[in-house]
C-alpha cells in the first residue's frame, strides 16, 4: 500500500525538437513524489528533460529564481521552455538548447496573476498564451466569505467546493516577437453582446482539453458553460475567438449573436470572437454565433475543441474539431466527433458529424495527416473504451460518410501478462514513403503505472481498410523502471457471460475481470474481493489507479473480481443507457450473474483454482457504494443459492443511502433527474405521479433486511454525495445491531486524495475483509 503511494507519478510529457530536418528530440516531463515522512502538501514536484537517443539520462530542470517551477510547456518554434512558479501565479520561460541548464539563468517573466494560473497553453508560433483563472462573478452581489455565504439560486456547492460566487475564466496574452515579453496585461475573452456569465473550463474536472489556440494565436476555441440553471441544464457551448494581432495590442471589440432560423436550436452554440490589434493594443472585436438549424439539430452539450492543425501552413485554424453529446439533459451520453468550418458561408454545410453512427463514445483525440508537406489533417486518432479496455481507433477525415471507416489501432492482447492501455500520442513523426508513423505514447495498465513508449503504426495510409499493424520500439522513459521486478505482478484475465436481457434478436454479452492472488496460504482457499465501480456510467478498465487497484488486493491474497454491468462504457451505448431508471434491477442482476459466471469458470473444470467464492466480500464507491447498500437489503450471509449474494461482509465508500434524499442534497440535479426518470424535465420526488421513480430502487426502503457486517467510509468534504448519506447508512446499521464501523475522513471529498489517508483507507478495508473472511 505504502509502496504504491510512494511511486513517482508522471505527468505533462511533451517532445521538443532541435536542429532542423534531422532534429534531436527531447522528452520534457514532470514527476510528483510523496514520502511517508512528508505531509501530502509537501509532495516533491520536479521537472526533467531527457534526450531521446536510448542512452541519455534524465536531467532535472533547476532554476534558482523559480525554485517551485512546475507545469512545463514547450515552444518548439523558438526553442523555449515555459513553466509556472511563484505559487502558481507566474509564467516564465528559459531558452532550451539541449545543453545543461545553468541554475543561475534568469527567466523571462511573461505574466503574473495573483488569482492563480491553471491549464495554460501556447500557440504554435510561441507568441500567444491562454490560461484559466478565477474572478469574482460580476453579476452576483451576494456575500461569500470565510464566515458565511448567501445564495439565491443553485448551485450552492459543487462536488467538493462551496460556491464562492466566482467564475473560472479564460485569459489571453500576446508576446513581442523580439524578446518574448508581453505586449500588455492579459485580458479575459469576453464581450458584452453575449452571455459571459459562465465557466471556462467547466469545473471541477475541466482542464486544458476544453480549449485550444491556433498556430498564430488569431483564434481561440473554448468550452463555455453558462451559470444560468447550471444545476439542471447540461448544455455547454463552444466559443471561437477570432483575433487579429500586431506587436502592441489586443482587445474584444464586439460579439454578435445572429438570430436562429428556428427557436428549437437552443443547445448547440458556436461563437466566433473577433480580436483586433493595433500597434499599441489588442482586443476581442466580435463574437458571432455560427450555428443554424440547417446544419445542427438540437443536441446536448458541446466540448473539447481542437483546431484542425497547429502548423504555419494553416496558421489561423479555419476548421475546429470538437465533441458533442447527441442527447439532452445528460452528462454521460456518448461523445461524437464533429468539425466546424469557420470559413463556410451560411449556405454551405459548416458542420460535419464524423462518427455519429458509431456505438462507442470518443475519448481524447488528435488530428494528423499523411500527405507530404501539408498540415491539413487526414486522420483523427481517438481513444475508446471497448470490452473493458482502453483502445485506440483511427478514422479517415472525409466529407463522405462512406469513407469514414473506423479502424482498430490497438486492442487488448489476451496473451500479454501486462496489457497496457495506450493514450493519444504526445508526438507523431510521419514517414509517408513507407506508409507508417512513429508515435510516442503515454501508456499504463491497472497493474503497472504510466510510462512513455515509442510505437510504430505500419500500413498507415489514406485508404486504410484493415487493422493497423502496431509494433513497440522501446520505452522512452519509465519513472518506475524496477516496478515489474519489485512488485509481484498478478495474472489478469477477462471473462464473458450472457446477459439475462439477451435475446436471439438482441444478443447481449457482459464482461468482467479476474485478477489472480499473488499471496497463497498453505491449506487455505483464497477469498474473493468483489469490487463494484462508480459512475454508473464508467467501467473497470486496464488503467492505473493508486487506490481501487486490483494489484493491492491480489498482494493481500484476494481473488479480485470486477464486472462491468449496465451503465458501463465499452459495450455499446444501449448498454450504457440501460442503467437509467434501472439502478436496482438490471445492473444488480448482471453483477450477480457475473459473480456466478466467474465462480463457475475459475473453480470448475480444467481452470479450477483453489479459490472460495463462498467466502467473499463486496466493496464499491459512489454508484458502487450505492450498489453495496442495495445488496445489503438482499444479501443472505449463509447459503449457496445462486439467485442471491452471500457476502460475508460489505464496504460502502461515499455511497447513496436514499435516492430521494440524493435529489434534495446533491449538487448536479441533472444527474438524479436523468438517472431515475424517463422524462427528466417532468419528474420530481415531490410529484406524486413520479415519486416512485425515486423510491423503487432506494436502499433505505430495505433497511429491515440489513444483516451483513458493513464498513461505511465517507469524507466530510464530499458535496456530491454528502456525508449525511454515509452517516444515515451507519445509523441504520447500528440501530439494527449489525456489526459495523464508520471510517470518517474530515478533509477528504468524493475521493481519498491524501496519500496517508489512502493508506489508512486501504488497510482499514483489508482488515475488515480479513476479519469476516477469516483470512490471515
Amino acid at each position: 500500500m505504502e509502496e504504491v503511494q510512494q511511486l513517482p507519478r508522471l505527468s505533462s510529457p511533451q517532445v521538443l525538437t532541435l536542429n532542423g530536418e534531422t532534429p534531436d528530440k527531447y522528452l520534457i516531463y514532470q514527476t510528483s513524489t510523496w514520502t511517508n515522512s512528508a505531509e501530502d502538501s509537501a509532495a516533491v514536484v520536479k521537472v526533467f528533460y531527457k534526450k531521446i537517443d536510448g542512452t541519455s539520462a534524465e536531467v532535472q530542470v533547476v532554476v534558482t529564481a523559480a525554485a517551485d517551477l512546475n507545469s512545463p510547456v514547450v515552444d518548439d518554434v523558438n526553442d523555449r521552455l515555459f513553466f509556472v512558479s511563484a505559487g502558481n501565479t507566474k509564467i516564465s520561460f528559459i531558452p532550451f538548447t539541449g545543453a545543461a541548464i545553468d541554475p543561475a539563468v534568469v527567466p523571462v517573466d511573461v505574466l503574473t496573476d495573483a488569482t492563480g494560473i491553471q491549464n495554460y497553453k501556447i500557440s504554435g508560433d510561441g507568441l500567444s498564451l491562454i490560461y484559466s483563472t478565477e474572478i469574482q462573478n460580476p453579476d452576483v452581489s451576494l456575500p461569500a466569505n470565510d464566515n458565511y455565504a448567501i445564495y439565491d439560486n443553485l448551485m450552492v456547492n459543487h462536488w467538493g467546493t462551496w460556491n464562492s460566487h466566482k467564475l473560472s475564466v479564460l485569459k489571453y496574452i500576446r508576446l513581442k516577437l523580439a524578446d518574448g515579453t508581453p505586449i500588455k496585461a492579459p485580458i479575459r475573452l469576453e464581450h458584452e453582446s453575449v452571455d459571459n456569465n459562465g465557466n471556462t473550463p467547466v469545473p471541477p474536472f475541466g482542464g486544458a482539453e476544453m480549449y485550444d489556440i491556433s498556430y498564430d494565436g488569431t483564434r481561440v476555441a473554448f468550452t463555455f458553460a453558462p451559470t444560468k440553471e447550471e444545476a439542471t441544464v447540461t448544455e455547454w457551448k463552444i466559443y471561437v475567438a477570432l483575433v487579429t494581432i500586431s506587436e502592441t495590442d489586443f482587445m474584444v471589440a464586439s460579439i454578435t449573436d445572429p438570430p436562429q432560423k428556428e427557436a428549437t436550436v437552443t443547445e448547440w452554440k458556436i461563437y466566433v470572437a473577433l480580436v483586433t490589434l493595433s500597434e499599441t493594443d489588442f482586443m476581442v472585436a466580435s463574437i458571432t454565433d455560427l450555428s443554424t438549424n440547417t446544419v445542427v439539430n438540437a443536441v446536448g452539450r458541446t466540448q473539447n475543441p481542437r483546431f484542425a492543425s497547429n502548423a504555419a501552413s494553416d496558421a489561423s485554424g479555419t476548421v475546429v474539431y470538437f465533441q458533442y453529446m447527441p442527447k439532452k439533459h445528460l452528462e454521460s451520453d456518448k461523445l461524437v466527433l464533429a468539425s466546424f468550418n469557420l470559413a463556410a458561408t451560411p449556405e454551405q454545410t459548416a458542420v460535419v458529424k464524423l462518427n455519429d453512427d458509431y456505438d462507442f463514445g470518443t475519448g481524447d483525440f488528435i488530428l494528423h495527416n499523411m500527405v507530404k508537406d501539408t498540415a491539413v489533417p487526414t486522420f483523427a486518432l481517438f481513444s475508446i473504451v471497448f470490452d473493458g479496455s482502453v483502445e485506440l481507433r483511427a478514422m479517415k477525415i472525409s466529407a463522405t460518410a462512406a469513407e469514414r471507416k473506423i479502424i482498430e489501432v490497438s486492442s487488448f492482447d489476451e496473451s500479454a501478462k501486462t496489457n497496457f492501455s495506450k493514450s493519444i500520442p504526445i508526438y507523431i513523426e510521419k514517414d509517408v514513403a513507407n506508409k507508417k508513423i512513429i508515435t510516442y505514447i503515454l501508456e499504463s495498465s491497472d497493474l503497472q503505472p504510466p510510462k512513455v513508449s515509442s510505437y510504430t503504426f505500419s500500413d498507415w495510409t489514406l485508404d486504410i481498410a484493415a487493422k493497423v499493424t502496431v509494433t513497440k520500439n522501446a520505452d522512452i522513459h519509465d519513472p518506475n523502471p524496477t516496478f515489474a521486478t519489485t512488485f509481484n505482478i498478478p495474472k489478469e484475465e477477462k471473462f464473458h457471460f450472457e446477459n439475462k436481457r439477451s435475446t436471439k434478436e438482441n444478443p447481449i454479452t457482459s464482461q468482467g475481470w479476474v485478477i489472480h492472488p499473488t499471496k497463497v496460504v498453505a491449506g487455505k482457499k483464497n477469498p474473493v474481493a468483489y469490487l463494484i465501480h462508480g459512475g454508473p456510467e464508467g467501467a473497470w478498465e486496464n488503467a492505473w489507479n493508486t487506490r481501487w487497484n486490483p494489484l493491492l488486493w491480489a498482494a493481500k491474497g484476494y481473488v479480485t473480481v470486477m464486472v462491468n454491468p449496465e451503465g458501463s462504457t465499452g459495450n455499446g451505448q444501449d448498454y450504457v443507457d440501460a442503467v437509467r431508471n434501472h439502478w436496482g434491477d438490471w445492473p444488480y442482476q448482471t453483477l450477480l450473474d457475473g459473480f456466478n459466471a466467474a465462480k463457475k469458470q475459475f473453480t470448475e473444470g480444467e481452470t479450477k483454482q483453489n479459490w472460495d467464492f463462498t467466502n467473499a466480500c463486496a466493496a464499491g464507491a459512489s454508484f458502487g457504494g450505492y450498489m453495496v447498500n442495495w445488496i445489503q437489503g438482499k444479501n443472505k450471509v449463509e447459503g449457496t443459492e445462486e439467485d442471491q449474494f452471500h457476502f460475508k461482509c460489505l464496504v460502502t465508500h461515499d455511497g447513496v443511502f436514499s435516492t430521494v434524499n440524493m435529489f434534495y442534497i446533491t449538487d448536479e440535479l441533472w444527474f438524479p433527474l436523468a438517472e431515475y426518470c424517463d422524462e427528466p424535465t417532468k419528474c420530481t420526488p415531490f410529484d406524486g405521479k413520479t415519486r416512485e421513480n425515486f423510491t423503487k430502487f432506494s436502499p433505505e426502503e430495505y433497511i429491515s433486511n440489513w444483516n451483513t457486517p458493513h464498513l461505511v467510509v465517507h469524507g466530510s468534504q464530499d458535496l456530491r454525495i454528502p456525508v449525511s448519506e454515509g452517516i444515515s447508512a451507519f445509523t441504520a446499521l447500528q440501530m439494527r445491531g449489525v456489526p459495523s464501523k464508520f471510517l470518517h475522513f474530515p478533509q477528504e471529498n468524493h475521493w481519498v486524495l491524501k496519500s496517508k489517508n489512502a493508506i489508512t483507507w486501504q488497510s482499514t478495508i483489508v482488515d475488515w475483509m480479513n476479519t469476516y473472511t477469516e483470512w490471515n
